[in-house]
């Protein structure tokens, strides 16, 4: 995005070379998210799209389309990791309600989710 103050005082702005503030004018801005594909996107009411290249707005769509996945992926493995480690070790033990011997984590799951029975109180 480029700004830049007229000889009149008043501000006009441009993004992808397209002025979108000149004064009192302005023009609607409609972003766009394809979740599926993860891209973001920006076009004018008149359906044209802007190119929002570089500057603040253009490293948010590169943090969305390209940074937070990755770093998502780095996460996941390490997840894996975790639960694959922890369960190694503790499918060795025994359970508080049983001798039972049980993952820790559910592997199964998106996330995983602890081995938690409600103990006996009797």
């Amino acid at each position: 995005m480029e700004a830049r103050y007229q000889d009149d005082g008043t501000l006009e702005a441009r993004v992808g070379g397209v002025t979108v503030l000149s004064g009192t004018e302005t023009a609607t801005l409609r972003p766009e998210v394809d979740t599926g594909n993860r891209i973001f996107r920006v076009r004018l009411d008149n359906g044209k799209l802007l190119d929002i290249g570089r500057g603040e707005l253009g490293a948010d769509a590169h943090m969305y389309e390209e940074v937070v996945p990755e770093a998502r992926n780095t996460l996941d493995k390490i997840a894996k990791s975790v639960v694959e480690q922890v369960n190694a070790l503790h499918i060795n033990g025994y359970g508080i309600a049983d001798n039972g011997q049980r993952n820790f984590f559910d592997p199964a799951g998106d996330h995983g989710r602890i081995h938690c029975p409600e103990p006996d109180h009797r």
